[in-house]
């Protein structure tokens, strides 16, 4: 049987690890007594706009560093049916439930399990609380002690049901009260949700290349407001909208990234619909939020986080395979993405391939870089050339101006002196005749004076 690669992402900042790939494909296989779920109550024309089971679910809790996403999303599946039932709950063992569905699979190791095998636990065995088998990292492979098992016992789930990958019948069983368990294809982008919950449909470029893997979480409600599923994670109260996310419509109804639905029921013929259609302080914000908004600031969680790509193989499991699904399970494993270098199970045939067209795209991509860098760098040439010409044709025309001012400047004042040299001429010349003039007149009074004289 091929199973999901195990993956992890580690948050820079705190350390947290969280872990991806723990939910795992039933390939066809069913839990006891199940059945198909349908809904006579609702045509898609009387569906309320909006449900929301929040206020009826307990604390979203952290599956940490262990691959229990199933067990995290059962768990929260059982508590709210207890609390809906008998008006309290408390903490359900997550790691009683995870345990006991590995062993069903004939697995040993931290690497996931499927929803139908928790199904099957909570049908079979029930749940204990955490106070009886605690939450320890530690003891993920220790099977849980007789007082665990008696506990469990007295809440026995009895009835599963699968919910068909259709918008009409996911929000029908949502309308009738009950969340549903889900298995969703996580890209790079989810980690878009850290800060308000907000989860953007993959693009295309982001499929095939850049899957986190295949994880499992519990729908709580739904807004066709915002055309968008509520959804309870399992990475804490800190992550997303307090652990919440909101994702896209047209993202969990296309069953390449949506697959195996689950509801679970305690009593069957209990109305658990009541209240769940009411506004309150609990239920989505519709103006609060955009999913086709702008981002804000402080979203982008790239930087934040390093991407430490591992597949886990589970001996245990592969042993007690045929022979067939052991080698479909290798395949699977030499066709992981080659895109992530940190795997650790590409073959070398691969790898060399890989390699080669990877040199040559490499070397064409150079190449054509490199030219563009030429031709860039003779264009930046040409024009720091063109700039320094037009920089000294400027230098040039600006010491021209400047000569031709001093020049004008110049002529002015050859021009004023030559002003004041002729008016100093002028007065001079009349000054002269003035003086002549009176000469004259003084030789002609002389001459007057000299001829009274002789008479």
């Amino acid at each position: 049987m091929a199973r999901h690669k195990i993956t992890t992402l580690t948050n820079r900042t705190t350390g947290q690890t969280i872990k991806f790939g723990g939910f795992q494909p039933a390939n066809g296989k069913k839990p006891p007594n199940s059945q198909k779920y349908s809904s006579d109550r609702f045509q898609s024309n009387q569906l309320p706009p909006r449900v929301d089971l929040r206020p009826y679910m307990t604390a979203v809790e952290n599956q940490s560093q262990l691959s229990s996403c199933v067990a995290n999303s059962m768990a929260g599946a059982y508590e709210y049916l207890a609390k809906r039932a008998n008006g309290s709950a408390g903490d359900v063992s997550r790691l009683f439930i995870y345990y006991n569905a590995r062993a069903y699979e004939n697995s040993k190791e931290d690497v996931g399990c499927m929803i139908v095998s928790a199904i099957q636990v909570l049908q079979e065995h029930g749940a204990c609380s955490e106070a009886t088998w605690a939450y320890d990292e530690t003891q993920v492979n220790v099977k849980p002690n007789d007082a665990a098992y008696g506990e469990a016992r007295n809440f026995l789930v009895q009835e599963a049901q699968e919910i068909e990958c259709d918008l009409t019948a996911m929000k029908s069983c949502l309308a009738e009260g009950f969340p549903f368990a889900l298995g969703l294809k996580l890209f790079h982008s989810f980690d878009k949700a850290q800060k308000r919950g907000i989860v953007p449909v993959p693009d295309p470029s982001e499929q095939g290349r850049a899957e986190h893997g295949w994880h499992a979480m519990l729908c709580v409600g739904y807004s066709d407001q915002s055309q968008a599923f509520i959804v309870r994670n399992s990475w804490g109260e800190d992550w997303g909208e307090k652990g919440y996310c909101y994702v896209p419509y047209s993202y969990m109804t296309n069953p390449e990234f949506c697959q195996e639905l689950w509801a679970v029921r305690a009593v069957s013929d209990l109305d658990f619909s009541q209240g769940v259609w009411v506004e309150d302080d609990f239920a989505v914000a519709d103006a609060i939020f955009d999913l086709f908004g702008d981002e804000p600031e402080d979203t982008d969680t790239e930087s934040a986080y390093t991407y430490d790509y591992v597949e886990y193989e589970d001996e245990s499991s592969d042993e007690a395979e045929e022979t067939d699904d052991s080698e479909e399970y290798e395949e699977s494993t030499e066709t992981v993405d080659a895109d992530y270098e940190e795997s650790e199970e590409t073959s070398e045939e691969y790898s060399e391939e890989t390699s080669e067209e990877y040199s040559e795209e490499t070397s064409e991509e150079y190449s054509e870089e490199t030219e563009e860098s030429e031709e860039s760098t003779e264009t930046v040439e040409s024009s720091y050339e063109e700039t320094e010409e037009y920089s000294e044709e400027e230098s040039s025309e600006e010491e021209s101006e400047e000569y031709e001012e001093e020049i004008e400047d110049s002529s002015e004042e050859e021009e004023e002196e030559e002003s004041e040299e002729e008016e100093e001429s002028e007065e001079e010349e009349s000054e002269e005749e003035e003086s002549e003039e009176e000469e004259e007149s003084e030789e002609e009074e002389s001459e007057e004076d000299y001829g009274d004289e002789e008479e």
